[in-house]
């Protein structure tokens, strides 16, 4: 499987615009960067800071998004079920059949890299942009 860099760079390459990449089934599907540099407005940016939340960039669009946190955000879990968003785990590549715990994830924010967990054990990983 390729990886999003090297499709990146083949675009670049072949003087495509930017592409993102997902890995189906073995397979990689392939999108076209959206529109780029949309930012808060200042009523936006101030809501959300009101509400602790914190402006980020949403991946390769430059887009600014407001993620907001989660209540039980860094408390230990071993499955989605736990948390309000997803059980996140974040330490080294695990034996096969081995059981992990993780933490709560910290923010709405549904861009990067992320391996999730479920009864413990890997459920996947997979980076979004």
């Amino acid at each position: 499987m390729l990886s999003a860099m090297r499709v990146a760079r083949k675009a670049a390459l072949l003087g495509l615009p930017a592409l993102l990449g997902l890995a189906v089934g073995g397979s990689l599907v392939l999108a076209q960067q959206p529109q780029r540099n949309v930012g808060l407005s200042d009523a936006e940016r101030a809501q959300c800071l009101a509400r602790h939340g914190r402006v980020l960039i949403a991946g390769f669009s430059g887009n600014e998004v407001c993620a907001l946190p989660y209540a039980d955000a860094g408390r230990r879990c071993t499955s989605g079920s736990q948390c309000a968003g997803d059980c996140m785990y974040d330490g080294p590549a695990p034996r096969p059949g081995q059981r992990v715990t993780g933490r709560c994830e910290a923010l709405q924010y549904g861009f990067g890299c992320r391996t999730t967990l479920e009864n413990g054990r890997i459920a996947y990983a997979i980076c979004t942009d």
